[in-house]
């Protein structure tokens, strides 16, 4: 884990984001199970572990979206749980904390980018409406 922390810091994984501007944008790269916010060219928030779509068919994405849904608490019609701290990104995937252990590579979301506690809330006051997200890389045994 703290390798891929440590490799998020690096300028060339970085630049894989391709931030330009003033603008937020939050960074999840796919191949270091990562994510990170920049603004100005400095990180304002993370990097921190994510975990997030696994294979069958459920891969997050990859490209540039904007977070277009917020709320503190979503219902999850087609998994019934609760989604703690959910902003939608595109269609129905987007951020929310997970209760679940996260640092499992064998286990993968349903296409969303799943936080630990902390990292949801933390995310949440940082972002809004609007906010650039670029998911780029590969998760590994997708």
């Amino acid at each position: 884990m703290a390798r891929r922390l440590a490799a998020s810091l690096e300028a060339a994984e970085q630049a894989k984001c391709r931030v330009k501007g003033p603008a937020l944008t939050i960074c999840i790269d796919l191949t270091q199970q990562t994510a990170w916010a920049v603004r100005d060219g400095a990180v304002v928030w993370g990097p921190t572990v994510v975990r997030t779509g696994m294979r069958g068919g459920y891969q997050t994405p990859t490209g540039t979206y904007e977070i277009f849904r917020r709320a503190k608490r979503e219902w999850s019609v087609p998994y019934k749980v609760w989604l703690p701290y959910w902003q939608a990104f595109n269609g129905g995937i987007g951020f929310h904390e997970t209760t679940t252990y996260i640092h499992d590579g064998s286990l993968g979301s349903h296409g969303c980018v799943n936080l630990l506690h902390a990292d949801a809330v933390a995310l949440w006051s940082t972002a809004g409406v609007g906010t650039t997200v670029k998911v780029f890389g590969n998760r590994p045994g997708t």
